[in-house]
């Protein structure tokens, strides 16, 4: 991450080739004039206080401004040895002079540290076996520099001063790292965070003495690129790890007991998303858990919760007979409380409240014997609220969802449901159902009455979002990577410009409603190809942010204002099979 004087942070990303520059908040990238592979990258301060980056590469080592493209590059500095110059690890460090340190290490039995600024020589440390993978550099307790380096060969973690060479031999961290970074620790000063070239678990070790000082969980099942200290505010700072398994994870060393949940499903499955809102620390999240049950986690923290109102999960009955959930979704009551509905494989339909867990019987629908494919809720005038289910045979039930009673005959289309919304209207409400390649509407209980064009092509996901003059539209998110708003009083055209963005299937949609302060929606929408959520203005069709998951996702959805902790900025949340995450959204 870069960020300099009255300039927006922006993201460095080495490939293989070169540096790109990316705005996360725009999703704009420029191309730095490096060519040829990026192996690491570090940034630092000059004594004037200007940013630089510094680039390891196949030829060598490369600094330059990332923030001024005329400023020009220092000339290549390549690495001595015989296993030629190529740059595999960085690390910086400022010393309070003002002077800042630059170890770089990549194939050598040997490891150079510059001056960042001039690229002079300091020191050469040798003994690293066959080359060096990791870097970092610190100030141990008695605000003296050090340096730590893993090598490949030697299995170890070695520490030395920075400014002579010289090596700690007596704290050697008997472990191999793929990754180093420094964690600050309130009352051992500074550790190092490892993260293992085969995955497993994330460590810190104190490097004064060599011993180490937590693990966490083995869940890392590929080699883990990169670790990183995160505060948080709190006493200790979090750990952030990152694997080639495709999973970012955020560990809190205070204890395994104590803050991390020890179970075997830390990173969730979020490939069905929904919210519940109504907890002291914001809302939670609900999503599937290992077999016949659901998750309840918080949306802060994304951790299990372990109050037991709300308990962590939501085993359903036994003697329901499937432990394949295939929908999920919540409806919240005019008094406050929530229900959490549930549609099962074997199409069953089941509905928990807080007071009085689950009821039984469920709605049966296994007579289609079809699995339940998406769920939503709609409420007539009064107090009767429907509950509107798609199945993968094509029927789309009407039950009322107190009762569980069918209110009115299925509506039967020739293809699975894929999704549904509920459009509230001058003339009440209209269900929206999206099968095989049609997007129709239907009066509730009524045949469907409406289709959108045939050139929308299929359409994976549905939601609502409001027009300037108050009316509610239909969201279609295409397989073709469209977005699209259309009026049920015009069906035929699109209401506002198409967004178009996304690379492959729109796998999800929600909605930022306005708020007195900020009049305007918000559409955010997922991709399961692309794997990237981007946030819209659905009346100018202008992309406003774009985050790069490198998963699939197949959930989103909004959480209610107020919802994270520490801010008023509104939030959604997103998911696979890989995982869940949330984030705020800046107006």
């Amino acid at each position: 991450m870069l960020t300099a004087p009255a300039e927006s942070p922006l993201l460095a990303v080495g490939t293989a080739h070169g540096v790109w520059i990316y705005d996360p908040q725009s999703g704009d990238a420029t191309r730095l004039p490096v060519t040829g592979a990026v192996f690491a990258l570090a940034a630092f301060r000059t004594r004037t206080g200007r940013v630089r980056l510094a680039v390891g590469t196949d030829a060598g080592l490369i600094t330059c401004d990332p923030f001024d493209e005329e400023t020009p590059v220092l000339p290549l500095r390549p690495l001595d040895g015989v296993m030629g110059p190529s740059v595999k690890a960085l690390a910086t460090l400022r010393l309070p002079s003002g002077r800042t340190l630059l170890a770089a290490g990549g194939k050598n039995s040997t490891l150079e540290v510059f001056d960042a600024e001039s690229l002079d020589v300091v020191t050469v440390v040798h003994g690293q076996g066959r080359g060096v993978v990791a870097l970092a550099l610190y100030f141990d307790q008695q605000d003296r520099p050090r340096l730590a380096a893993a090598s490949s060969t030697t299995r170890s973690v070695r520490t030395y001063d920075p400014l002579t060479g010289e090596e700690n031999k007596a704290a050697r961290i008997p472990r191999s790292a793929a990754s180093l970074g420094p964690y600050p620790h309130p009352n051992f000063g500074t550790l190092l965070a490892l993260g293992g070239a085969d995955g497993g678990p994330v460590s810190l070790w104190d490097p004064a003495t060599g011993e180490e000082v937590y693990a966490s969980p083995p869940d890392h099942t590929g080699r883990v690129k990169a670790v990183v200290a995160v505060e948080t505010g709190r006493r200790m700072p979090f750990v952030v790890s990152a694997s080639l398994d495709r999973t970012v994870r955020i560990w809190n060393p205070t204890g395994r007991t104590s803050e991390l949940e020890p179970d075997l499903e830390a990173s969730g499955d979020g490939s069905l998303l929904a919210v519940l809102p109504g907890s002291d620390d914001g809302p939670s999240l609900l999503t599937p858990a290992r077999s016949g049950a659901v998750s309840i986690r918080s949306a802060a923290r994304g951790q299990l919760r372990r109050t037991r109102l709300p308990p962590q999960q939501l085993t359903w009955p036994a003697e329901w007979d499937c432990n394949a959930l295939t929908a999920l979704a919540t409806h919240v009551w005019p008094d406050g409380s929530a229900s959490v509905v549930i549609g099962l494989k074997n199409g069953l339909i089941g509905r928990w409240d807080e007071q009085r867990g689950w009821r039984s019987p469920p709605v049966d629908q296994s007579w289609q014997a079809a699995s339940v494919r998406s769920l939503a809720t709609l409420s007539l005038p009064g107090a009767d609220v429907i509950l509107v289910s798609g199945t993968s045979a094509g029927s789309i039930c009407f039950h009322d969802l107190a009762s569980g009673e069918q209110r009115w005959e299925p509506v039967r289309e020739d293809a699975a449901v894929r999704a549904l919304a509920a459009l509230p209207t001058e003339t009440g409400p209209l269900v929206a159902f999206s099968s095989g390649r049609t997007v129709g509407f239907s009066c509730v209980g009524a045949p469907s009455h409406l289709r959108l064009p045939g050139r929308t092509g299929p359409v994976p996901s549905l939601a609502v979002c409001p027009a300037e003059d108050g009316s509610s539209l239909l969201v279609t998110g295409g397989s073709d990577g469209c977005v699209r708003l259309w009026s049920p009083d015009a069906p035929r055209t699109e209401a506002y410009p198409v967004l178009e963005g996304h690379h492959g299937p729109v796998s999800a949609i929600g909605l930022l409603p306005p708020t007195p302060t900020s009049p305007q929606p918000l559409l955010a929408t997922a991709g399961s190809s692309d794997t990237t959520v981007r946030l819209w203005n659905p009346w100018t069709g202008e992309e406003l942010m774009r985050v790069v998951t490198g998963t699939p996702l197949t959930s989103l959805c909004a959480l209610p204002d107020g919802g994270m902790p520490d801010t008023s900025d509104p939030a959604i949340a997103f998911g696979g099979p890989a995982g869940l995450a949330a984030l705020t959204v800046r107006r």
